[in-house]
């Protein structure tokens, strides 16, 4: 007991090392006032590490974002309304560093860990407030944690300090209309407030919305889609939610050949590629982020679009170089017939967008536009992708358990074993 007491306390000890010290970021380069800092029309609210269309987005141009999480709605169960969770994020990286020398034992780590005051962080974001006003006449604000200070349709919730690269979360309790025929929006956007090193510093997210009934299905999150992925939240507002945005981010990704569901939605963002599958759920777990119902599509590729698929992996490889004997077998992935046909298995988004309805995404081909259809479907919309697409593991564990008996001169060990597919 002792050992595993004393391994898991070195665990968490450098566990929080190796937090404190590989997300630090030079002072100079973090602790910039905003007035020092480069402007860009083009960067949105989000993370230092997420990558917009137009580029990395900058912590100091954009400190403050906002994402927000519903939950669904029962318009024949009003009494429990709406829940909605905030989540307001601090984007600056922290500043002080505590004092951790490599090769030092545990102790002294941990010391130097706790003679830090993360709390004095000239980083940190002060007094952050959420303000936002209900719009509609069938919505008022139930109840919120922490408590809101409430005047007519208008409220504000107080969320204190948040650290550098951390968050802050408030649940709200709305009441909400009942059956709908339209999109409709009950607020007009929260807004985050707060100062940082004296200064103003602010972030919005989309208004929250309801959808008209029947279209709960496409708004779920599934394990290949999570819509309730933290980065995948955070991609959705560095975006604002905006779906042409949505799609043209996804559509900039790499496109890789291989078959089935294997990253689903934060492994394609992290690998910024994936094939047709993955990039769909990619892209219908922003959208569902987003409140925007979407679906999938599967079906099959002609083979020139394959082709071009197959071709967009390979664009600006050299030409082959050196003395290549006649006779000699070369690569040729584009006119391969098993990767083409591998490739012709393709998978894609229907969105349903306001005022246009349900309209094909499809973000693999890199001139594609919404609206464009590349395969023929087979089947209809799909809330879910069937368990055959996803690759699995399965893994033998075996399990040795160490316990005394009640007279301490004997030990016993005991062994299980268990085969779990994943």
């Amino acid at each position: 007991m002792r050992f595993r007491n004393a391994m898991s306390l070195v665990n968490a000890a450098l566990a929080l090392a190796l937090a404190a010290t590989s997300t630090f970021l030079p002072a100079e380069a973090t602790a910039l006032p905003p007035e020092q800092t480069q402007t860009s029309t083009d960067v949105a609210v989000g993370s230092p590490t997420i990558a917009t269309s137009a580029g990395v987005i900058d912590p100091l141009v954009t400190p403050l974002s906002v994402s927000l999480q519903q939950s669904t709605f029962d318009p024949a169960a009003t009494a429990a309304g709406l829940v909605v969770t905030v989540t307001v994020r601090n984007n600056l990286g922290p500043v002080v560093a505590p004092p951790i020398v490599a090769g030092e034992d545990i102790t002294t780590t941990i010391a130097a860990l706790r003679s830090v005051d993360f709390a004095a962080d000239p980083n940190t974001l002060r007094d952050v407030i959420l303000s936002d006003e209900l719009v509609h006449p069938s919505s008022d604000l139930l109840d919120a944690a922490p408590t809101a200070d409430q005047d007519g349709d208008r409220f504000v919730v107080n969320l204190g300090d948040v650290p550098p690269l951390g968050t802050a979360q408030a649940v709200l309790r709305l009441s909400a209309p009942g059956a709908l025929a339209d999109f409709t929006d009950l607020d007009s956007g929260l807004q985050a407030f707060g100062n940082w090193q004296g200064r103003p510093v602010e972030g919005s997210a989309a208004p929250i919305s309801l959808a008209p009934s029947g279209f709960a299905q496409w708004l779920v999150c599934t394990v290949d889609a999570n819509c309730g992925d933290r980065y995948v939240l955070l991609q959705t507002a560095a975006l604002e939610g905006d779906p042409a945005a949505l799609f043209q981010f996804v559509r900039g990704l790499g496109y890789e050949a291989y078959v089935g569901s294997l990253r689903g939605a934060r492994g394609t963002l992290w690998s910024e590629a994936g094939n047709g599958v993955d990039q769909a759920s990619l892209l219908v777990a922003l959208l569902r982020a987003g409140g925007i119902p979407a679906a999938y599509r599967l079906g099959t590729l002609s083979q020139a679009d394959a082709q071009t698929l197959l071709a967009s992996m390979f664009d600006g490889l050299p030409a082959t170089g050196g003395y290549v004997p006649a006779g000699t077998a070369v690569a040729d992935p584009v006119n391969d017939p098993a990767l083409i046909a591998e490739v012709q298995q393709h998978a894609w988004v229907e969105a349903y967008l306001p005022g246009s309805g349900w309209t094909a995404m499809d973000p693999s081909f890199p001139a594609a536009q919404p609206g464009d259809l590349f395969g023929a479907p087979s089947g209809g919309q799909l809330a879910e992708l069937p368990d055959s697409l996803r690759h699995k593991v399965s893994f033998d564990l075996a399990i040795e358990k160490y316990s005394e008996f009640p007279s301490a001169a004997a030990t016993c060990i005991r062994r299980r074993h268990r085969c779990r597919p994943r």
